[in-house]
């Protein structure tokens, strides 16, 4: 029989399942193509894209990583995909 709940559950497993393949290919290109380590940026090329990006991240990885602290999975895996 059909269950709303299971619908949600497979949907919900399946966007985690091809959010990690993701980040693993990510992660793989870039060790394969530049090595496992990353430069450091030049200063003189970093505008304000960069800067709004990188601002960006570091509260990103704040918020999942508070989530991830109180064991609230599905709240962490809501702020990476936002």
């Amino acid at each position: 029989t059909y269950q709303p709940q299971d619908l949600i559950q497979r949907q919900n497993s399946e966007l985690a399942n091809v959010l990690g393949n993701f980040v693993n290919r990510i992660l793989s290109f870039t060790i394969k193509n530049y090595g496992a380590s990353v430069p450091e940026a030049a200063v003189n090329k970093i505008n304000e894209v960069d800067q709004r990006f990188m601002a960006a991240r570091v509260n990103t990885v704040s918020q999942v990583t508070q989530s991830l602290e109180c064991y609230n999975f599905k709240q962490a895996l809501e702020q990476v995909m936002e």
